[in-house]
């Protein structure tokens, strides 16, 4: 029989270990991995949204500037609000209508600083973001998780998937990305 110090040696072993501690040690480092990619998604789609919505605002600005002047008159102020409408409609689920012809007199009074009924870029971006602040509700579904959900939740998945190693690497990304978005909602709820 085995005496009782070689016992204690071989079970100490990482490569004696029991198949058992083996497993939960692989589903620990799974976990951990999943944790760590929700983490960085979330992080990651809060700190990109901004700048996301930004961008296409400043798409419709230039598309619509056709004179270039680096103002939108009432004319294109109606065109770009129609054309980040339109981009976001494509690209977000659920449909929005655009707001009416007084909530947009109303909005550009309150960021027209000069008063020429005509805005600046940077009276553009005022604009769109109390449009964001007060607007529809597919504003608040992007900011909800959308952006995470479709852009940033895949590569985070695939990241993960090669951090944990194992019989994870098996499983489709869209499977582990689906995980990470609903377990980030639940903690997110919690």
């Amino acid at each position: 029989p085995p005496s009782s110090s070689s016992l204690s040696s071989s079970s100490s072993s990482p490569t004696n270990m029991p198949e058992e501690k083996k497993d939960n040690n692989q589903v620990l480092k799974v976990i951990a991995g999943v944790a760590v990619g929700i983490g960085f998604a979330v992080g990651a789609g809060v700190l990109a949204y901004p700048y996301v919505f930004r961008i296409a605002c400043d798409k419709a600005f230039d598309a619509v500037d056709e004179d270039k002047s680096g103002e939108l008159d009432t004319a294109e102020i109606s065109s770009a609000i129609l054309m980040l409408y339109n981009h976001l409609n494509k690209r977000l689920p659920g449909w929005e209508d655009p707001p009416s012809k007084s909530k947009i007199k109303e909005l550009v009074k309150l960021v027209d600083k000069d008063s020429n009924n005509r805005l600046n870029r940077d009276e553009w971006h005022e604009f769109c973001k109390k449009l964001k602040d007060n607007g529809p509700t597919f504003f608040r579904r992007f900011t909800g998780g959308v952006s995470r959900d479709v852009g940033i939740l895949p590569a985070v998945a695939k990241t993960s998937k090669q951090m944990a190693g194992g019989i994870v690497s098996a499983v489709p990304d869209s499977v582990v990305a689906g995980v990470m978005s609903t377990t980030s909602k639940l903690v997110a709820g919690i």
